[in-house]
């Protein structure tokens, strides 16, 4: 069955939005179209268990939105995630700090989930490693920045000038 293009049927047009590295797409629909479930999962990501099982343009517009400000998101929690390592690494160019130390060298108060990735991804590249490597949950560990970590903190230096 062939549908009418948009402007015949009276609906705008097709919106295709560049989002980062994600594209939005926002098709108008002139009738609710049903939406499939996965019933093995308790919600879907995109329609939650409140909403409507029908589709109208405004939802599917709605839906849309939702994946945009989570892709949004991500991207933002990225940029700061960044900024966090940029922090961290010259933190730890005067001296050694503990978990708590750098926290509160960032003005956090708690580890939140962004500072424990970040810690990870700095431990993974090997811009930072641990005091006490054999016992990394060791009470008294501490972070020093390696070779590699100083040297991106020069190259980001001179990049700056």
């Amino acid at each position: 069955m062939r549908q009418k293009p948009a402007k015949a049927s009276g609906l705008p047009e097709l919106k295709i939005l560049e989002i980062g590295s994600l594209i939005r797409v926002v098709i108008y629909l002139s009738k609710p179209q049903p939406v499939k479930r996965d019933k093995s999962r308790k919600s879907s990501k995109y329609v939650s268990d409140q909403e409507s099982t029908y589709v109208s343009g405004h939802e599917s517009t709605k839906l849309l939105s939702r994946a945009q400000s989570e892709a949004q998101s991500e991207a933002q929690s990225e940029a700061q995630s960044g900024t966090q390592s940029n922090m961290i690494l010259l933190a730890l160019t005067e001296k050694t700090l503990s978990a708590a130390e750098l926290l509160s060298a960032l003005g956090l108060k708690t580890k939140i989930g962004s500072f424990k990735r970040t810690i990870k991804d700095l431990l993974d590249q090997k811009f930072i490693e641990y005091t006490f490597p054999d016992n990394p949950k060791s009470r008294l560990q501490k972070y020093r920045i390696t070779v590699k970590g100083r040297d991106l903190l020069a190259a980001k230096h001179t990049k700056k000038r």
